[in-house]
């Protein structure tokens, strides 16, 4: 690891930002946060001491330090007086020169370290969006990165995981079974544009390379929870529309209602309010759920799993 300092960060986060195509104004709130924090000493040293063990290779708890756990950045937060969700993502970025030394540590390419930290800059757009806040509201998510546990590969991301508690038959005459306990491929679905067939399964093919030669037999076990498994969207959209092609990937083993919505955010730009739950918008997918929602439904999430053995798909 290279020795840790400050002045790093500060050299560091401006060309970061501009790879990712930040707006101006959010960079800017970025590097003025980091200087208040510098000229202020009691709060320089509690945010740059675990910076630094970072640095040096050492694990950190990560999310006790945010906000949402009273942490550091509650702390800093309250101080400069500034939203939490800033103070969070400020103290996030900082760790991101000392991740990508991580990478490259790691013997991992390059590019595989560039497609995950896009997930910041998605994570950055819905917090303005649905707060107006250049932040994140859900820092804790990017323990993933930080541990190293979490990888993208082109559109999508995924994380190794065991024990997975399906247990059911996949494939051609049944060819392939999902096991009740092993290991199994976590997806999961920045919110970063289309989700086009080509780059989903482009991002497939390229996860399972990286993992096959990391412990995974040839049948690899993919898995993913989300609300974009939600059986609805088969009478919202076309038969050939990108939602429908990635739903088809799967076969969805169970669906539950989310009684109080709470992936409303991710269709709207808003969060959702019960008292006023008002479902406008100009989209199919608003439009489709403005039906389910103002007549009392409830947003469903799907579980689906698929095996890939390298060249053949089963579901």
């Amino acid at each position: 690891m290279s020795k840790f300092d400050p002045t790093y960060i500060k050299q560091y986060l401006p060309a970061f930002c501009a790879r990712y195509d930040y707006p101006q104004e959010a960079t800017d709130l970025f590097a003025d946060v980091l200087t208040r924090i510098e000229a202020d000493p009691e709060l320089s040293r509690d945010f740059y001491a675990p910076i630094h063990a970072y640095a040096e290779g050492k694990k950190i708890k990560y999310s006790s330090y945010l906000s949402g756990n009273n942490g550091m950045c509650r702390r800093i937060a309250d101080s400069l007086k500034i939203s939490t969700y800033t103070a969070d993502f400020v103290f996030a970025l900082s760790l991101i020169p000392y991740l990508q030394q991580r990478y490259a540590e790691a013997g991992l390419d390059e590019e595989i370290f560039y497609d995950g930290m896009i997930d910041f800059r998605c994570k950055l757009w819905e917090c303005k969006k649905v707060y107006d806040v250049w932040g994140s509201f859900v820092c804790g998510w990017f323990r993933g990165w930080f541990n190293m546990t979490r990888f993208q590969f082109g559109r999508l991301q995924y994380e190794p995981k065991k024990h997975i508690w399906i247990h059911c038959k996949l494939g051609e005459h049944n060819e392939k079974r999902v096991p009740l306990f092993g290991k199994f491929l976590d997806i999961h679905i920045p919110s970063m544009g289309r989700l086009t067939p080509e780059s989903v399964e482009d991002s497939f093919r390229r996860a399972y390379v990286f993992f096959r030669g990391r412990g995974y037999g040839r049948d690899i076990v993919y898995h993913t929870s989300s609300w974009l498994l939600n059986p609805d969207h088969y009478a919202m959209f076309a038969p050939d529309s990108n939602i429908i092609s990635f739903m088809n990937r799967f076969r969805t083993v169970s669906v539950h209602e989310e009684k109080d919505n709470n992936d409303f955010w991710r269709i709207y730009d808003r969060p959702y309010d019960p008292a006023s739950p008002d479902c406008s918008g100009d989209t199919t997918m608003q439009k489709g759920y403005a039906a389910i929602i103002m007549s009392g439904g409830h947003i469903k999430h799907g579980s689906g799993v698929f095996v890939f053995d390298g060249d053949k798909f089963y579901r």
